[in-house]
């Protein structure tokens, strides 16, 4: 689970997520509440980590989620197309509860 801001409602749902298994990354632009977020689920035996997440900056994190891929890319529009129009269409009708991975690094 990703924790965005490291107070309110995102802090309570993490660490109740944090109780039931879930690791939890807490993300925010203040570094110091996100460690303290998480210093205090890993207290509580959950497992979590700290860090910060500067929004105003999305090109380092765009470009290294693209390098973890398998094509190193993010994908094309082009490449996505039929799949979504495979989906839309009536020849998928009888598709349920199915995954369908269309890119390397996620699903559609």
């Amino acid at each position: 689970m990703l924790l965005r801001r490291a107070s309110g409602i995102e802090k309570a749902v993490s660490q109740g997520c944090a109780e039931i298994g879930a690791t939890v990354h807490c993300l925010d632009l203040d570094e110091s509440a996100a460690k303290e977020v998480a210093a205090h689920i890993r207290k509580s035996q959950g497992n979590a980590y700290g860090n910060t997440l500067d929004l105003r900056n999305t090109e380092p994190w765009y470009r290294a989620y693209a390098e973890k891929s398998a094509l190193r890319r993010w994908a094309k529009t082009s490449e996505m197309v039929r799949p979504v129009v495979f989906l839309a269409s009536d020849s998928s009708s009888y598709i349920t509860g199915t995954v369908l991975y269309v890119m390397a690094t996620g699903l559609l």
